[in-house]
């Protein structure tokens, strides 16, 4: 190789570095750039309703309407979020994304823009509408239950038997190990209230999670007394837990 040769290869060889590193950089700052333009608007629910339709629009026009007529039955779980963010005055608005985008990790955050981008693909490319608006499935649910342990862990962590569809769950675990929280029920005396303490959590293996009982979508008759959970979907889950866990079904039965 003759030495004008060599120092062509030595500017194609050292040239090659700084060309993908600022390719890299470039690419770096369109990707955050659109995370950052994605969870902005996100925060919008007109914004998430532009591409999600059917049924979706649905359950976003059954909100603004118990919003403004507040006087009418709710009808749905989510529904009932809104109307009750909307009368505290320390929640300033409810929207989709609460639901929808996990706790504020960096990996719900990434897996839940995933998510979103993998949606807007499906309606560009024109599918993703269902007129099954009662259908009370969820994609990447892992998202939505994160969420509902991150407001509800309280709820989790009730101690006693009373609770145990909750505080057998591992998500329970989960919060306890997060907050530190474990709490007793109302009422009782100290005596059985220290014997809870002591006794900690008893968390089963079971693939229960929240929307196994709790289907925010899903329209349920005389919803708010008995926390828009549907008999049937109860017993199911109930079920199957105490089959994973070779536990007593015979209660279940007579029940």
């Amino acid at each position: 190789m003759s030495e004008e040769q060599k120092r062509r290869f030595q500017i194609v060889k050292w040239g090659r570095g700084p060309l993908f590193l600022l390719a890299g950089t470039i690419f770096l700052l369109l990707a955050t750039g659109g995370a950052v333009g994605a969870s902005f608007l996100e925060e919008n629910d007109e914004f998430c309703t532009t591409c999600h339709l059917a049924p979706e629009r649905t359950y976003y026009n059954r909100a603004q309407f118990a919003m403004d007529h507040q006087a009418e039955t709710i009808p749905d779980l989510a529904t009932l979020h809104y109307v009750e963010a909307l009368n505290n005055v320390n929640y300033d608005e409810f929207r989709c994304v609460d639901c929808h985008r996990g706790r504020q990790r960096i990996t719900d955050r990434a897996a839940a823009l995933a998510l979103g981008a993998y949606d807007g693909l499906v309606y560009a490319t024109g599918g993703g509408s269902t007129t099954d608006i009662e259908s009370g499935e969820v994609h990447q649910r892992w998202i939505v239950n994160t969420s509902c342990e991150g407001c509800h862990s309280d709820a989790l962590l009730v101690l006693g038997f009373d609770n145990h569809f909750h505080n057998y769950l591992p998500a329970a675990e989960s919060a306890n190990e997060r907050t530190g929280d474990l709490f007793v029920p109302e009422g009782i005396n100290f005596e059985d209230e220290q014997q809870l303490l002591e006794e900690g959590l008893h968390t089963f293996e079971t693939d229960a999670d929240c929307l196994t009982c709790h289907r925010a979508h899903v329209q349920v008759i005389g919803g708010q007394q008995v926390q828009f959970i549907e008999e049937e979907v109860k017993l199911r889950g109930c079920t199957d837990c105490h089959e994973d866990n070779d536990l007593n079904i015979d209660l279940l039965e007579e029940s």
